[in-house]
């Protein structure tokens, strides 16, 4: 699977508040409502298929929107690890069966 890469662009906070201004919202944190920091965010990420419109565009401070982030890492990393999982259990599941048949096999030669 080829990751795209997405450019980080930067927005000053003049542009911000002219977004914000344009959309009638208030230029504050959707998570904690500080005034502080605030980055423009997306409500469904750009590497999930979310799109670069208006619908989808929120104000986040740097602390909540760096938490969401960290909270997919997270979630990305227990994909992974329970993909990693359930494969080598079942690969062992699969040799196991294997293993079982041709004890049956042997076994079922024998009786008869």
């Amino acid at each position: 699977m080829i990751k795209k890469k997405y450019k980080k662009r930067r927005m000053d906070n003049e542009l911000k508040e002219l977004l914000a201004e344009a959309l009638g919202i208030e230029l504050k944190c959707v998570g904690c409502g500080s005034y502080e920091n605030i980055h423009l965010a997306h409500k469904i990420p750009l590497c999930r298929g979310g799109k670069n419109i208006i619908a989808n565009i929120e104000f986040k401070c740097k602390k909540c929107h760096r938490a969401r982030r960290r909270k997919e890492e997270d979630r990305k990393y227990y994909r992974e690890y329970m993909r990693n999982y359930w494969r080598t259990h079942l690969e062992q599941y699969e040799k196991h069966k294997q293993r079982a048949k041709q004890w049956e096999r042997k076994h079922r030669s024998k009786s008869l």
